[in-house]
C-alpha cells in the first residue's frame, strides 16, 4: 500500500469544518420547532350569509377558544365555542357595516392548529367563496379576531 501525503492546510480545514457543525442534533431539532400552541387554540373561520348578495367571510386566524361548559347538544364544547363566538362577530359585523343583519352567520372553531388544521380552514374557507361565487355574490374579508 502507498502512504499519501494530506497537506497540513488540508487537515486544518477538514477539522475546522467538522467543528464548526458540531451542535447537538437535539438543539438543532428545538431550533427548527414552531412554537407549540397553546392548550385550547384553534384556527377560527367566521363567516356571514354565504349565499346572500354580499358574503361576508373572515380571514383565518388562531386564537384561544373561550372556556365554555359541555352541553348535551349535539357536538359539545366545539358546538358551545362556535355559539360562543357567533355573537362578538355578530356585533363586529353589525358595527363595522352599519346593518342590523340578521341572516345566516357561523363561526368553526374545529380546525387544530398545526398545519394539516390550516389546510383544513383554508380549504373551507374556498367552499365558501365558490359558494358566494355561484351565487354571484360580492365577497367581503373581514378583519375580525376574536382577543379573550
Amino acid at each position: 500500500m502507498r502512504k499519501m501525503q494530506i497537506p497540513a492546510a488540508l487537515v486544518a480545514l477538514f477539522f475546522s469544518m467538522s467543528m464548526a457543525s458540531t451542535r447537538p442534533l437535539h438543539a438543532q431539532t428545538q431550533a427548527a420547532a414552531p412554537a407549540a400552541a397553546a392548550a385550547n387554540e384553534k384556527y377560527v373561520l367566521c363567516s356571514a350569509d354565504p349565499t346572500g348578495p354580499v358574503a361576508y367571510i373572515n380571514q383565518i386566524f388562531a386564537a384561544v377558544m373561550p372556556h365554555v361548559a359541555a352541553s348535551g347538544m349535539r357536538g359539545g364544547v366545539e358546538k358551545n365555542e362556535n355559539y360562543a363566538l357567533q355573537p362578538l362577530f355578530l356585533a363586529f359585523h353589525r358595527k363595522k357595516y352599519g346593518s342590523n343583519y340578521q341572516g345566516q352567520l357561523s363561526c368553526l372553531t374545529t380546525f387544530t392548529p398545526n398545519a394539516a388544521g390550516l389546510h383544513a380552514a383554508q380549504s373551507q374557507k374556498q367552499r365558501l367563496e365558490d359558494l358566494a361565487k355561484q351565487n354571484k355574490a360580492q365577497i367581503v374579508e373581514t378583519d375580525w379576531k376574536y382577543t379573550p
